[in-house]
């Protein structure tokens, strides 16, 4: 599982919800 985090990190929509957070 932790690696999959790894890879949604890597993932542009990760990238975008991150930009949301902030």
């Amino acid at each position: 599982e932790m690696e999959n985090s790894s890879c949604q990190k890597l993932n542009p929509k990760n990238l975008a919800e991150a930009l949301k957070s902030l």
